[in-house]
């Protein structure tokens, strides 16, 4: 392979029937990670819809695991997971799907993920779960992040309602009110329980 088409001659090497050539955007992008962004712990790729972005995720994640790497590609659902799947079963890079509880993935499935035979292919809730059996990736690739924002927010937030807690929560929002005056829905709070 030549160090400066590393990813076209992988994708070559791969022998796909569908996905034989880098789109320009791909291979530009994948020329630069591999010349100053590979060893970057968090990056980024933003392309238009359809330009192949998942190409490039599954091109990085099977290096990756080549390299003995236990890599996750996360997405936003099931019906993304299973695309993402296929794809990688169409560039034949050897992957796995996890989805539902913890407990009705198969232990197969998740040992081929945990000692790096496959990539673990997920929707986020799956691996960002509050009773994890996923073990963290080496690699976590994440596809439309921003929609991941949802199942976090759910797993690190905590509701106090004022019918359920009135003291806590007028304490609550008279410190953050102090701290954030700028913020009108604390002096809303504030109005609507002093009147």
């Amino acid at each position: 392979m030549s160090n400066d088409n590393y990813y076209a001659d992988f994708l070559a090497e791969l022998d796909s029937p569908k996905f034989q050539v880098l789109r320009p955007a791909q291979e530009r992008f994948l020329r630069e990670y591999e010349d100053g962004f590979e060893g970057c712990a968090d990056i980024a790729v933003e392309l238009p819809t359809g330009a192949g972005k998942t190409l490039i995720a599954l091109l990085i994640a099977e290096k990756r695991r080549r390299n003995g790497h236990k890599v996750a590609i996360l997405s936003a659902n099931k019906t993304l997971a299973r695309q993402i799947l296929q794809e990688s079963l169409e560039l034949r890079i050897p992957a796995v799907l996890m989805e539902g509880r913890g407990s009705t993935i198969s232990g197969s499935v998740k040992r081929r993920y945990q000692r790096g035979q496959s990539i673990g292919i997920m929707n986020y809730w799956v691996y960002f779960n509050q009773n994890p059996v996923i073990d963290p990736a080496d690699l976590v690739i994440m596809d439309d992040a921003h929609l991941a924002e949802h199942c976090l927010h759910s797993l690190y937030s905590v509701e106090i309602t004022r019918s359920d807690y009135p003291g806590l929560f007028m304490d609550l929002v008279s410190e953050l009110h102090q701290r954030f005056p700028e913020y009108s829905v604390l002096s809303d709070a504030m109005d609507f329980s002093s009147g």
